[in-house]
């Protein structure tokens, strides 16, 4: 026997109506039961029960009560039996159900194609909605191996409808097909080399030309490696040929993602000489997919070499001053009474050398070097040699990638004090980019106040002189427009009520500073800058 339902689903799903008992009554006994029990089961799971045990028993229960036989009478009734068979067509009949036929097959793959063929390829949800459809439209279900036959037949027209649909987008863009062909032929044109005059193609530089082409699609697939110079510049030339070939942003439009995750797996999978067999417009489909995924991965891979180099070069220059400053530093104990030796020493010759006075008071020459030594492994000693070596690597070596990378990504900014910088137009952007970092470090890359962090941060530097570049050519922002940006910025202070200013202390803080502006004098500038900047400040 089946699971029982519970009261809630027996109630809801084998309740009788008044019309429904209407039909009962011409039957008794068992039959009677039976055929009852058949039409609540059709309308509760959309078919006929096979046998006795798909029914719930507590269902069979509330049934019997209802149509006034008992229960262990269902025994009786065989679900195989003509008489079984008769009332399926009689409920078929008076129900509206009925089975399903060829042209209920036709129309219900039509429907799945309409629905899944942009962004559904798993069984199981095509399944539930073939199942969901036939319900709505009284059609009860074939054999389990006839679904199964559906299921494949809409997955198959619902994929050649989307490569059809994407097919006719990328004809749209001029050449984009042809430059798609050139990733796997040789001859992305297809024409054959005539043979009558003579002109033979020679072996070698065709198998040349092959393994060029293979080799590109094969770098397009590759992975990139470990962090460096090298795997920068190596991704950042894909991004190049990615973008080389146009495949159009809106190309996949609509496609979800499953769908454009499949062509793009078909791909990888696949070698050039496969591609070419191929239909062309499956072909161009498939490289397209392959395209569109692999640019987005190569940008966020740029994003993330860009942060692990700048990381590798912090953490090399920091173990290059640490090893350094471990190699020379040696801890020199009683300095006090070394300092008193020497300067006994000094005062009692004081016309001598500091080699013969000096050098012996303080127990030779490499006991001042040592004290040198040791006074220079202060935390400021260390973060200014940090940077002077994080500097170097950067100017030496990883400023070409750095600049390479600037070209091919597009940098955008949150933050409303950044933002006019990245709306730059062509030239201020193209000078900030082309300029040289190495003249004008002092102004871009270490300014007075945070030079540790715009070291760190080279690209936030070339948004500075892409500032300055612009200023230089007259670039501005309007005033108003930028006051307002500036007043709906989150936890702005205005002149009227400042951040952290309480109203009930303002007049005793304002008697304070009469009465210091008064006992200084406040017309001298030097004393006015003295005083605390937030009591000063909402009163000027």
């Amino acid at each position: 026997m089946g699971r029982d339902l519970g009261l809630d689903g027996v109630v809801d799903h084998f309740t009788l109506s008044g019309d429904e008992t209407g039909w009962l009554r011409n039957k008794t006994g068992a039959t009677r039961l039976g055929f009852a029990v058949q039409l609540k089961f059709l309308a509760w799971r959309g078919r006929f029960p096979r046998m006795r045990l798909e029914l719930p028993p507590d269902a069979v229960e509330h049934v019997a009560k209802q149509v006034g036989v008992a229960a262990s009478e269902l025994g009786f009734y065989d679900f195989t039996s003509r008489a079984a068979k008769r009332h399926r067509s009689e409920l078929r009949d008076l129900t509206g159900w009925h089975e399903c036929s060829k042209t209920d097959l036709v129309k219900l793959v039509s429907h799945l194609v309409d629905v899944i063929w942009h962004d559904e390829r798993r069984e199981e949800q095509v399944r539930a909605e073939l199942l969901r459809q036939m319900r709505v439209d009284l059609i009860e279900p074939p054999t389990a191996a006839q679904i199964t036959t559906i299921i494949r037949s809409a997955l198959h027209q619902a994929d050649e409808r989307a490569v059809a649909e994407v097919a006719a987008r990328l004809a749209r863009v001029q050449d984009c097909p042809r430059r798609l062909d050139a990733l796997v032929f040789t001859d992305p044109t297809g024409e054959a080399t005539e043979q009558g005059d003579g002109a033979a193609v020679d072996g070698d530089a065709q198998e040349e030309d092959e393994d060029d082409t293979e080799s590109v699609l094969s770098d397009i697939k590759s992975h990139p490696g470990n962090v460096s110079l090298n795997s920068l510049l190596d991704e950042i030339k894909k991004l190049k040929q990615v973008r080389a070939v146009g495949v159009p942003a809106k190309a996949f439009t609509g496609i979800g993602v499953q769908v454009v995750g499949a062509w793009r797996a078909r791909t990888s999978a696949a070698s050039p000489s496969h591609l070419r067999r191929f239909d062309d417009p499956v072909r161009h489909v498939l490289l397209a997919a392959l395209l569109f995924q692999r640019q987005r991965e190569i940008t966020d891979t740029l994003v993330e070499l860009l942060n692990s180099t700048v990381h590798r070069i912090n953490a090399r220059a920091e173990k290059k001053v640490t090893e350094a400053f471990v190699a020379e530093f040696t801890k020199v104990r009683g300095k006090s009474g070394l300092l008193g030796k020497i300067a006994t020493a000094s005062l009692g010759a004081p016309d001598g050398s500091v080699r013969s006075v000096v050098f012996p008071a303080a127990g030779g020459e490499k006991t001042l070097k040592d004290l040198v030594a040791e006074m220079k492994a202060t935390n400021a000693e260390f973060a200014r040699n940090k940077r002077e070596v994080f500097k170097s690597s950067y100017s030496n070596h990883y400023r070409s990638g750095l600049m390479k990378l600037l070209e091919v990504l597009d940098f955008c900014s949150s933050n409303d004090q950044h933002k006019p910088v990245m709306r730059l137009p062509g030239p201020a952007r193209e000078a900030a980019l082309q300029g040289d970092l190495g003249d004008r470090r002092r102004q871009v890359a270490q300014p007075r106040r945070r030079p540790a962090r715009r070291l760190r941060d080279p690209p936030r530097g070339v948004l500075r002189q892409a500032q300055q570049a612009a200023r230089r050519q007259g670039l501005h922002r309007p005033a108003e427009g930028r006051d307002a940006r500036r007043a709906r910025r989150p936890g702005h202070q205005t002149a009227e009520a400042p951040v952290g200013h309480d109203q009930r202390q303002e007049p005793q803080r304002r008697d304070q500073v009469h009465r210091a502006r008064a006992a200084e004098g406040a017309e001298e500038p030097a004393q006015a800058q003295k005083g605390d900047p937030q009591e000063v400040g909402h009163l000027l």
